[in-house]
């Protein structure tokens, strides 16, 4: 009969039928016979002596016994109250035994066991009382409740109590309290290392590549905590990402009723909020942005897992991903920490190849085929370009050949006609702002059809090009010195007022529905996935709402009509109101 352990993480048990001292409650042990060849008779050697020196492989010779037993006295340096007593009764016989024999490690023996003897009078704690139970007594009951009872002593109470000499002799006893021969194997690895290695294994795919994960997920689970504990918010994670490797169930994990967000480094995939991990995409177990980025655009369709707090409880949820745009419109609250500078980052050869284009037309001189590749290149990046100095980098080394391009724009923009006053004076402002501003994907200019981000100052990263752009458009510097009338502008912030409105009303129904659609993702175990995504969906309308409101105040507030501080108020009413970009 044997109760096996964790092979890796053992202390080499296979005891001989030595039994130790009063701690194991045996016969003592036979003498070990020495022969006539052997080195002069000494003093017989203690039970304890005998039954270290014969556990796992036997020491054969004073000189083996001697470097055994010396291994398990340091081993115990450590060791804490009255359970020091094993070691410090070892050292002393192994200073009377093997002084001579090993004088170079008599000064870490003597040291070893003056620092212990001072411990063992210590006043004992729980650990130091539950190990002398185990070790001294029989009320831990049948002979495998005993084992389990030791086991989670021994990982709950670490290597400073379950020092090797200590889960030695535990080890004896506990075989001891069997009728038939058993061996037992402890796994000493301490609560804190389990959840340690716990963490370690995220990321793991496989059933087999996350076995041992999962040997220490249950591990850790029967032996370092109780059903009434919580579990620390990152061990819950860790836990619920070994499980999905293995392709296991999640039970909800309770954790904490503090804790109600991760640490920035404990996960590579964490939300944005700080409340969820993404686990596993479409059949893949991404570890990083970049390959998580990449499992996404060729998911589709398919799913994505991913574990999330939510009412104190880690859960993992199945989310549909029928697309990478669609998927990131309907389920924003899953956006992860970075993921935008990640997906800059993978954009830019993308932009870089796009702009490269609209260069080699400019200096072929096929100018009007460069105006729409530059176009193209910029308007589906252009909060790239805002966000990342790498973008405006490649614009600078191609400012000088774009140059052409940029006058062309120019051109286009004062050839636009626009009746209505006070839209031809936003047309004006906007134009002399960013020359992006009212620009299409093909390169012509339609005014209102677009609207650049801010943070992006052409001045600085294309200072020839806009230059060259600013002198075609001359007429509007001297158009927009006259002001708009008084009554114009109170129009405008009659209309401003009303698109905030508007855009805090769209605001108010996506959030609404996208609450809905998380709440039922993620504390509605009832709840169908694809009903997170039909509730979601159900705002399509109001996000389309939301978005021509923000532009609509976009165009006015880009187009200089309003001073900055202006602006600014503007600006503190939008936010007021929950108007958000």
């Amino acid at each position: 009969m044997a109760i096996p352990g964790p092979s890796s993480h053992l202390l080499p048990l296979a005891l001989a039928a030595a039994a130790i001292v009063s701690a194991c409650a045996a016969d003592p042990p036979r003498p070990v016979a020495r022969t006539a060849a052997s080195e002069p008779e000494e003093d017989a050697p203690s039970a304890q002596w005998q039954f270290v020196s014969e556990t796992g492989k036997p020491a054969r010779g004073v000189n083996a016994e001697c470097a055994k037993v010396l291994g398990f006295v340091l081993g115990d340096k450590d060791c804490t109250g009255e359970l020091c007593e094993f070691a410090r009764d070892l050292g002393k016989e192994w200073l009377k035994r093997c002084a001579r024999k090993s004088p170079a490690a008599v000064d870490d023996v003597r040291s070893v066991v003056d620092k212990i003897s001072g411990r063992v009078d210590l006043r004992g704690d729980t650990c130091i009382h539950q190990g002398n139970r185990l070790l001294r007594t029989n009320e831990c009951g049948a002979p495998e409740a005993c084992v389990k009872e030791a086991q989670r002593w021994i990982s709950s109470c670490g290597d400073r109590y379950a020092t090797p000499l200590v889960v030695t002799i535990l080890t004896r006893r506990s075989e001891r309290r069997f009728t038939e021969t058993t061996r037992v194997q402890f796994d000493t690895r301490s609560c804190r290392v389990l959840q340690e290695n716990v963490s370690k294994g995220i990321g793991c795919d496989g059933e087999e590549k996350c076995k041992d994960a999962l040997e220490t997920v249950t591990a850790w689970q029967e032996r370092c905590r109780k059903d009434s504990e919580t579990v620390p918010i990152a061990t819950a994670f860790a836990m619920a990402d070994v499980l999905v490797g293995a392709s296991r169930g999640v039970d909800p994990i309770r954790v904490d009723p503090d804790a109600d967000r991760l640490d920035d480094a404990a996960f590579p995939l964490t939300l944005s909020d700080g409340k969820g991990t993404a686990a596993w995409v479409c059949g893949e177990r991404p570890t990083s942005l970049d390959g998580y980025l990449s499992a996404r655009a060729k998911c589709s369709p398919g799913e994505l897992i991913f574990a999330r707090l939510d009412a104190h409880q880690v859960r993992t949820v199945s989310v549909p991903h029928s697309s990478d745009a669609d998927f990131s419109r309907l389920f924003p609250f899953l956006e992860l920490k970075n993921e935008r500078d990640a997906r800059d980052k993978a954009e830019l050869s993308v932009f870089r190849n796009k702009l490269r284009e609209a260069v080699d037309s400019a200096n072929a001189g096929k100018t009007s085929a460069a105006s729409a590749q530059l176009a193209a290149a910029l308007i589906p990046h252009a909060p790239a370009v805002a966000r990342n100095a790498e973008y405006r980098k490649l614009l600078l080394e191609s400012d000088a050949a774009l140059a052409r391009v940029l006058r062309e724009w120019g051109k286009k923009k004062a050839a636009a006609r626009v009746r209505d006053t006070t839209e031809a004076a936003l047309f004006a402002g906007r134009s002399l702002a960013n020359p992006l501003h009212d620009m299409r994907l093909d390169g012509s200019v339609v005014p209102g059809s677009f609207v650049a981000p801010s943070g992006f100052a052409w001045s600085d990263s294309m200072p020839e090009s806009f230059a060259a752009y600013r002198k075609e458009i001359g007429a509007f510097e001297r158009a927009t010195r006259k002001p708009l009338s008084a009554s114009r502008l109170d129009d405008l912030r009659e209309r401003i007022q009303n698109d905030i409105a508007a855009c805090a009303a769209a605001q108010v129904a996506v959030s609404k529905a996208e609450d809905a659609s998380a709440a039922c993702l993620f504390r509605d175990a009832s709840c169908l996935p694809a009903r997170a995504v039909s509730l979601s969906q159900a705002a399509e309308p109001d996000r389309e709402r939301l978005a021509n409101a923000q532009r609509s105040v976009a165009l006015v507030l880009s187009s200089q009509v309003f001073s900055a501080s202006q602006v600014q108020a503007i600006e503190a009413d939008k936010v007021a109101a929950g108007c958000l970009d």
